[in-house]
């Protein structure tokens, strides 16, 4: 099918853009934003478009969470799969408001 043709297309180019290269590059000052929120972040909402899933009848406003939650629900992640992801997300999102709080 074409939407999942093209989300897979824009996870290919999510993982290019957003992929991780602290374990190849030399150790530099990394961008939590970018570097480590912004590949889960993509993930999660390619793997969403993938099955045509949108939490909440896709409201504007949904969080990652609730995404998470509806694929779980509809049987397209496992409950440790889901768990996982959430845990990534978490992860991220914290280490995000750390450094918006302290660059403040």
């Amino acid at each position: 099918e074409l939407a999942q043709s093209r989300a897979l297309e824009l996870l290919q180019e999510d993982l290019d853009k957003f992929s991780p290269t602290f374990m190849i590059q030399p150790p530099k000052m990394m961008n939590v934003k970018h570097d480590i929120y912004r590949l889960i972040d993509r993930i999660t909402v390619s793997i969403a478009n993938y099955y045509q899933v949108s939490a909440e009848g896709g409201e504007t406003g949904v969080t990652l969470w609730a995404i998470i939650d509806e694929l779980q629900q509809e049987g397209k992640l496992s409950f440790q799969g889901a768990a996982h992801l959430k845990h990534a997300l978490s992860i991220a999102a914290e280490l995000r408001m750390s450094t918006y709080l302290h660059n403040q």
